[in-house]
């Protein structure tokens, strides 16, 4: 008995510690909704992906244009 009187329960969270918490918790949430999700990162990539592969054709398009615009210039 004489323990259980002793103990300290000032440090023990209160139920207006715990609402604090929960605002504090529904903020964050809210924060963390302007992040891209792993679908939009997804879909980023695929669209990259794509962009890069045109580009490559069309450097290699060009670049075959051109040998055969000045013949003389290659080997």
């Amino acid at each position: 008995m004489k323990q259980a009187q002793e103990i300290d329960f000032s440090d023990l969270a209160t139920k207006a510690d715990i609402a604090i918490l929960k605002v504090d918790l529904a903020n964050l949430r809210s924060e963390f909704g302007h992040f891209a999700t792993k679908a939009d990162l997804s879909d980023m990539r695929t669209d990259m992906i794509k962009w890069i592969f045109t580009i490559v054709l069309g450097q290699g398009a060009l670049i075959v244009a051109l040998l055969k615009l000045l013949p003389g210039s290659h080997l």
